[in-house]
């Protein structure tokens, strides 16, 4: 399982250290920012604490090529498409208050 303290911001990036990447291996990157329906903090939170994921399965998906949200997707899709209606609902409430 994810380890909270291990989680390190670097900018767009999140990384994850471990005891061979003790400045910590990339788990993903937002290039936007924080604007998409699933933050760095959102991802983090959920490798953490309903994925069931171990580091060693997830960097092994990722390393073979599997985007971040494409594996939050394919092991949660229900929670994946909660948090995006809830985004397109606050952007299409978001555009009628101006």
């Amino acid at each position: 399982m994810f380890v909270k303290e291990n989680f390190v911001n670097d900018g767009p990036y999140l990384r994850y250290r471990t005891e061979n990447e003790p400045y910590g291996k990339i788990v993903g990157r937002w290039k936007h920012g924080n604007r998409g329906f699933i933050t760095k903090a959102i991802f983090k939170n959920w490798l953490i604490k309903k994925s069931g994921l171990s580091p060693k399965a997830y960097f092994e998906a990722f390393d073979k090529g599997h985007a971040p949200l494409d594996i939050m997707r394919h092991l949660d899709e229900s929670f994946f498409q909660a948090k995006r209606e809830a985004w397109n609902k606050k952007q299409y409430e978001k555009g009628f208050q101006n």
